[in-house]
C-alpha cells in the first residue's frame, strides 16, 4: 500500500488520475473504496500490482492530522534533543541545572518574609525586585535580576573567555538582595528606636526589649537555595575564565 493524491478525476466517465511516488496511474470508480466520490488533491493509500491500480482509499482528514501533528513533535523532540546536548557540551549537566535550579528558585520559592504586627508577607526573588522598584529603593537591583538571568546564557552564544563571567552575576544579585534585606532591617530597627525614644520622653514609659532580625523578617528556603546555586555557577564561571 502507498500513498498518492488525486490529480484529475471525472465525475462523468467515472476515471481518473492518481500520482504515486511521482508516477501517474488511472483508476476507475470501481476500485474506489470510499463512501464520498473521489476529490481533486484527495490524499489516498493505492494498492497496486505490476504499475496497475486495484484499489484506491481515501484518508481521513483525522489521520492526515495525526501524521502532520506526529511530524511536528518528531521535528520538536529532535530539535529539543539537539539544544540539550549542546547546553551540556557547552556548560555541563551539574552547571545547566543549577542554573535551572537558580531561575526556580527566584520565581517560585520563597526568599523573605517580612512580618508585620499579626500578618507575614512572604515573597520570592522576583517579588522582591519589583516591590522594591515599586517602592523607589533601588533600580541597582532590578538591573541585576535581569542580567543574572541572562549573563549565564551568553558563553552558549558566544564563544569568549570573558562570557564566562557571566556565571558570577546570579550569585552577586543574591548577595546584594541579601544586603538590602539587611539594610531594611537597619532602618526598621532604627525607626522603632527613634518611636520608642519619643514616647519614653513623653513619659510613655521604657523604650522596651530590643528587636532582632527573625521579629521583622525571616529568609525563606528559596534564599538558600538560590545562594547555593548561584555560587555554584560563579565557581563555574571563574574556573572557566581561568582555564582559557
Amino acid at each position: 500500500m502507498k500513498r498518492g493524491k488525486i490529480v484529475q478525476y471525472d465525475g462523468a466517465k467515472g476515471t481518473g488520475t492518481v500520482v504515486v511516488d511521482g508516477q501517474q496511474m488511472a483508476f476507475e470508480i470501481t476500485q474506489w473504496r470510499g463512501n464520498d466520490a473521489p476529490a481533486l488533491n484527495r490524499l489516498v493509500e493505492v494498492v497496486d500490482e505490476a504499475g496497475s491500480v486495484l484499489s484506491v482509499s481515501p484518508i481521513s482528514e483525522a489521520a492526515v492530522l495525526k501524521e502532520q501533528t506526529q511530524a511536528v513533535q518528531q521535528q520538536v523532540q529532535a530539535r529539543g534533543k539537539a539544544i540539550y546536548a549542546q547546553v551540556v557540551e557547552t556548560y555541563g549537566l551539574p552547571s545547566a541545572i543549577a542554573y535551572v535550579i537558580f531561575v526556580v528558585a527566584t520565581y517560585l520559592l520563597t526568599f523573605v518574609t517580612v512580618k508585620v504586627f499579626m500578618a507575614s508577607n512572604a515573597m520570592t526573588l522576583s517579588q522582591l525586585v519589583t516591590q522594591f522598584g515599586a517602592m523607589g529603593k533601588t533600580s541597582l537591583l532590578g538591573l541585576l535580576f535581569w542580567l543574572a538571568l541572562l549573563a549565564p546564557i551568553i558563553p552558549f552564544f558566544i564563544k569568549t573567555r570573558l562570557a564566562w563571567l557571566g556565571l558570577v552575576v546570579p550569585a552577586v544579585l543574591v548577595l546584594f538582595a541579601g544586603y538590602q534585606i539587611w539594610s531594611e532591617y537597619r532602618s526598621s530597627i532604627e525607626s522603632m528606636r527613634e518611636i520608642r525614644s519619643a514616647m519614653s520622653m513623653l513619659g510613655g514609659g521604657s523604650s522596651g526589649n530590643s528587636v532582632s532580625f527573625s521579629d521583622i523578617m525571616s529568609l525563606g528556603f528559596g534564599f538558600y537555595l538560590s545562594l547555593l546555586a548561584s555560587v555554584f555557577l560563579a565557581r563555574v564561571g571563574i574556573q572557566r575564565y581561568r582555564a582559557q
